[in-house]
C-alpha cells in the first residue's frame, strides 16, 4: 500500500480548543500534521463541523502557560471523529 501524499504527516498528541463560527467552542486532540494541514479528532459531545467552515484553533505552550498560540483556517475534510 502506498502512501499518496503530497506532503509528510508527523505524529503529535495536543489538546486544542476548536471555535467554529456559530458553533461555539469545542476541544479536539491534534493527532498529526504536516505541511498542508492539521487532523483534529472529536472530543466527548462533540459536533461535527461542515467541510468548509472557517475555525480557529488555541492552544498554550504545556511548559509556558503564558504563551498562548492561535492558528486560523478552513475544513478541507470533515470525517465521523474528526476533521
Amino acid at each position: 500500500m502506498s502512501n499518496n501524499r503530497a506532503f509528510p504527516r508527523f505524529p503529535l498528541t495536543l489538546d486544542v480548543s476548536v471555535t467554529v463560527a456559530g458553533q461555539g467552542v469545542q476541544v479536539c486532540r491534534v493527532r498529526d500534521y504536516c505541511a498542508g494541514g492539521i487532523f483534529l479528532l472529536y472530543g466527548d459531545h462533540a459536533r461535527i463541523v461542515a467541510d468548509g467552515s472557517d475555525i480557529a484553533i488555541q492552544f498554550t505552550n504545556a511548559d509556558s502557560p503564558s504563551d498562548s498560540y492561535q492558528l486560523v483556517g478552513q475544513v478541507a475534510r470533515s470525517l465521523e471523529h474528526g476533521m
